[in-house]
């Protein structure tokens, strides 16, 4: 039985027939759900749910997504609905008949009302929550915005999956493939160094797509039914399309599977005698009454036309189950593609999501509801399992075909006649005759565009098993790195991390030597060749085959690659000219050495020169902000990011990685993360492009997964009855309101306002506030100070201080718990929170950290007593990213985007942080640069006695292994200047440095610039 609360039912009625402004007026609605749901948010925007329904962890997530992709989610449903073209106009028009020709719309309509459970509770609460964050916020939702309907998310998933399917009828519009590439790899115990299973998944994607990706963390809130995702799924859905639970993972990337057939009009498949291949007589009634039904089947869609709109019409006919496609010659197609009937891909995403195991997992893919992808899982266990799961039809009707061991048919990537029973499918294939792999010797997985039967290195007995036609991608140079790079020994997390962002080019290692030969060999060209052009070719001799942003002769080589392929037949597929170059005939020579000549003419009359630097060439854009990026699509590096649109002389990367995630299953599930920009696409977020500089410098964050790391890394938190925890402050937070809250929390070192005489702070400083702001909220708090905070003195010498905005008053009343050494209060204002205690003998009184920069405006406060930082007050400015703080004697912290350990050991208890910055504080030594962010350490109590234990860890790729001995860690403060921090160590093998220092400063590891040469890679 399918029971909903009267909320949603409610909410999507009103949603239904009202406006979003009557929506608003509805306020029951929208504020029911959050008594069963609660929203956190990191520090990087990341959404983490927790709710006791089904339906409200719909609405938190729609909620969330509404919020961080107004226009985007919005966006994505008018495309799949055939809406796009009325608020866009003319360039929208092909999409829009397209998709009402496929009717994603119609057939989610047609399909909700009889849709399982789980489906309608997923769809009907995201709805509602979507439409509640529109509602609440009439001020930045488009004035172009409709109330999103329950079946808006079939309809999207519907045009998603489908976008995959061949479609075999040249000259005619349909949409571009979501993804053109993806990686995804695991690893079992065997291959792993710790012994733990580890799993990558790496979808792609354009980055004006309606298909966007997003990252979240959804989990069931209730101890008997403990679940928890973590991961991805596209704006607009539900659902986690990727990811992982506490015990398994998997990463779905796109296949080639010839998945769909297009068939010819009757008029057209009358070749020869159609009782001979046993196909049906067409006769003229019967087209005329086929040819009726169609003219009585369009549908109207308007379109934008300056102030104006004009209506236009698209057909939408569907017989025995298949869509007609109609061409600009009014002929009309059949087309059928596995799936296309099929809505169940939300319940099953779900499933698999629930799956504790790889049987559970296995019975969830039985499903077959996703239709074109090759799914990569690993579990805790140790298993690793690969499936292709495809929905191809049974083709056996053709002579002499068999679902294995047949041998290849006709072509099938052309329009086939409808009359010839031969080419009927008999069903489709089901997933237990699919490829897969479980377990294999080899102790690796990897799908990364190759076909099943390379996924690995012992997969002999899915060679020939299969027909040509059923998997129809070659193998790729990405997936062929891939592979040798799982197959060299024992892999680390931090390995799993680095091939994700691996850019050296291995066809280009394949290719260069090619043109080198060619080069040499052919005495004309030598004898008549233009300066430039040698000169180019000696930026390839000297190329070490890697992608960075330093590399010259990656920008060489993907000039020299797009002159090649221009010399191609149109349409010849990519890796034919690959194979062609490969073999390198006279004749590839000759067009090797023309590309040549065209690439160094178009380099000159671009650039001015061929010595171009990658990055000067090679950009990543987000709004206002560019970036130079490595990676390429050209080479096929493992980091994807194209390189095909050149415009203001650069090649802008507007297609490549979508979201990355690491996930290792040891004793506790542990996940790291990043979005190519940030969590938010409105450009007024902080989450904007916050994750840009992770992806340049090829970093992942931590990806939150058990609710002891969620809420004390959280940030904020919306519902109506929640726990808050303050990084560096050993307390709880219980926050209750009569209606939904957003809490915001801030944690500070230094405290707002100077703190009262003879008092000391023994807790960083917690800001609280509300959202809206005059909320009824009543603030329940608990601090605990343990004997050694406190320093033996009894617990009523400490008390819990308020700031009121003017001074620092004593919370009343207080309740002290002796036996569990706590003190509890209750406020029902927004206030910032401290626990102050008898001023330690001699420590610094802390000030605030505005008057920290400003010494001589106020000569006499207690600013004197910290070391003055003025002429780099300006620091760190555009670009910082600060860490959590933390708090106690021994403390141990990761510098934000950057790999590297800071341990802190004091004689006192304090807080610390740590803040990176892409820039210094003040120039360098001559001579020297810069192979890590720079990194300065904050303390609550600057003139604590303490020792920092450094550990830094230069860029990957970025030092010419000959020279990272030279390589050191510097510090820097205003007493000093720069400095080599004076006791430190070199590990070669990992590589690191290490050291320790006694006062907090500034830091970063400096090095001779001629050790920014890389050693050029040897040919494989």
């Amino acid at each position: 039985m399918n029971c909903r609360s009267p909320w949603l039912l409610a909410l999507a009625l009103i949603a239904a027939t009202c406006s979003l402004s009557d929506i608003a007026a509805a306020q029951y609605g929208p504020s029911e759900p959050w008594k069963d749901a609660t929203l956190y948010r990191d520090e990087w925007g990341t959404p983490h749910v927790y709710a006791k329904t089904l339906s409200s962890m719909a609405f938190a997530l729609g909620y969330a997504q509404a919020g961080d992709h107004p226009e985007a989610l919005l966006r994505a449903y008018r495309v799949a609905n055939g809406r796009a073209s009325e608020v866009w106009g003319e360039e929208w028009v092909n999409s829009d008949a397209f998709a009402l020709m496929l009717g994603h719309a119609a057939l989610a309509r047609q399909t909700y009302p009889n849709a399982d459970a789980i489906t309608q509770d997923l769809c009907e609460g995201f709805a509602a929550g979507a439409n509640a964050w529109y509602a609440e916020n009439s001020q930045s939702r488009p004035e172009w915005a409709v109330p999103v309907q329950p079946e808006d998310p079939l309809a999207l998933m519907h045009c998603y999956l489908m976008s995959f399917a061949p479609f075999d009828l040249p000259d005619t519009w349909s949409r571009r493939r979501p993804a053109a590439s993806g990686n995804a790899w695991a690893v079992g115990p065997a291959r792993s160094e710790t012994g733990e299973p580890m799993l990558v998944i790496n979808p792609h994607g354009y980055y004006d797509s309606p298909f966007q990706w997003y990252e979240a963390h959804v989990s069931s809130d209730l101890e008997s039914d403990d679940w928890s995702m973590s991961g991805a799924t596209l704006v607009g859905l539900p659902v986690l399309m990727m990811g992982h639970n506490g015990k398994i993972g998997w990463g779905l990337t796109p296949h080639e599977a010839d998945s769909a057939d297009m068939f010819l009009p009757p008029s057209l498949s009358q070749t020869g005698n159609a009782n001979s291949v046993g196909g049906p007589q067409v006769t003229l009634e019967s087209e005329l009454l086929r040819e009726l039904q169609i003219v009585n089947s369009m549908r109207t869609y308007r379109v934008r036309m300056g102030d104006g709109f004009e209506e236009r019409q698209a057909l939408y006919y569907v017989h025995g189950g298949n869509p007609t496609i109609t061409t600009a010659s009014n002929e009309h197609y059949t087309w059928k593609a596995g799936g296309y009937r099929d809505f169940g891909a939300i319940r099953q995403l779900y499933w698999m999501g629930r799956a504790s195991g790889l049987d559970q997992f296995q019975e969830a893919l039985q499903m077959h509801q996703l239709p074109t992808f090759h799914v990569t899982y690993a579990d805790a266990t140790g298993n690793l399992f690969y499936l292709y799961n495809a929905k191809v039809g049974d083709k056996r009707n053709l002579d002499g075909m068999r679902i294995r061991n047949q041998p290849e048919p006709p072509s099938w990537d052309t329009p086939l006649p409808s009359n010839d029973a031969r080419f009927t499918w008999r069903g489709v294939v089901p997933v237990t005759q699919l490829p897969s792999v479980q377990n294999p010797f080899s102790g690796f997985l990897q799908a990364c565009g190759n076909p099943p039967w390379t996924v690995t290195d012992d997969t002999e007995t899915l060679w020939g098993s299969f027909p040509a036609w059923f998997g129809r991608e070659p193998d790729t140079y990405r997936a062929r790195r891939v592979r040798q790079m799982l197959s060299s020994g024992g892999k680390s997390f931090r390995d799993m991390q680095d091939m994700l962002f691996d850019v050296l080019v291995p066809f280009g290692m394949t290719a260069v030597p090619r043109i080198l030969e060619a080069a040499a060999s052919d005495g004309r060209w030598r004898g008549n060749a233009r300066p430039e052009s040698v000169e180019l070719v000696e930026v390839l001799r000297n190329w070490n085959y890697i992608a960075d942003i330093r590399s010259e002769g990656m920008t060489a080589f993907q000039v020299w690659w797009t002159a090649f392929r221009a010399q191609a037949p149109y349409g010849m597929p990519e890796e034919t000219m690959l194979e062609s170059l490969a073999a390198n005939s006279p004749e590839i020579q000759a067009q090797s050495l023309e590309a040549v000549d065209q690439a160094a003419r178009m380099m000159l009359r671009e650039f001015g020169e061929v010595h171009v630097p990658w990055g000067d060439a090679h950009v990543l854009r987000r709004g206002e902000i560019t970036h130079p990026i490595g990676g390429a699509v050209t080479g096929s590096p493992i980091f994807v990011a194209s390189d095909g649109v050149f415009r203001d002389k650069a090649w802008e990367a507007d297609y490549g990685s979508t979201f990355a995630m690491a996930v290792r299953f040891g004793e506790f599930t542990e996940g790291v993360s990043v979005m190519p920009f940030g969590a938010s696409s409105d450009p007024a977020s902080p989450h904007f492009a916050d994750q840009l500089d992770l992806l340049r410098s090829g970093r992942l964050k931590p990806a939150w997964f058990y609710k002891d790391e969620v809420l004390p890394n959280s940030v904020s938190a919306r519902g109506r009855a929640f726990e808050m925890i303050a990084r560096g402050m050993d307390a709880t937070f219980t926050i209750e309101s009569m209606g939904p809250v957003e809490a915001q929390m801030k944690t500070a070192l230094r405290p707002p306002a100077k703190i009262p005489k003879s008092l000391s702070a023994y807790s960083v400083f917690a800001e609280f506030s509300y959202e809206p702001p005059n909320s009824r909220v009543t603030l329940e708090a608990t601090l605990r100070a343990s004997k050694d905070v406190r320093g033996g003195r009894p617990l009523d010498a400490f008390t819990v201080f308020a700031f009121d905005g003017d001074r620092w008053q004593p919370v009343r009343p207080q309740v002290i718990n002796a036996e569990e050494e706590a003190i509890h209060v209750s406020l029902t204002e927004p206030t910032t929170f401290a626990l102050f205690g008898p001023a330690r003998p001699g420590a610094a009184r802390p000030v605030p950290r505005s008057t920290r920069t400003e010494p001589t405006q106020q000569p006499n406060s207690v600013v004197a007593e910290t070391v003055p930082l003025t002429p780099m007050a300006d620091w760190p400015g555009r670009g910082a990213r600060s860490g959590a703080i933390s708090w106690g004697r021994t403390v141990e912290l990761r510098p934000p985007a950057l790999d590297g350990l800071f341990r802190l050991e004091s004689e006192v208890e304090i807080g610390a942080r740590l803040t990176t910055a892409p820039n210094p504080p003040r120039p360098l030594p001559k001579g020297l640069v810069a192979f890590t962010a720079y990194v300065l350490a904050e303390l609550s109590d600057p003139t604590a006695v303490l020792t920092i234990h450094l550990d830094l860890r230069p860029t990957p790729g970025e030092v010419n292994p000959e020279d990272i001995a030279k390589l050191a860690i510097y510090a820097c403060d205003d007493a000093t200047g720069w400095e080599r921090v004076a006791s430190q160590q070199f590990e070669p093998d990992v590589p690191r440095f290490s050291g320790t220092d006694t006062r907090p400063r500034i830091y970063v590891v400096l090095g001779p610039e001629r050790a920014q040469q890389s050693q050029p890679v040897q040919d494989e």
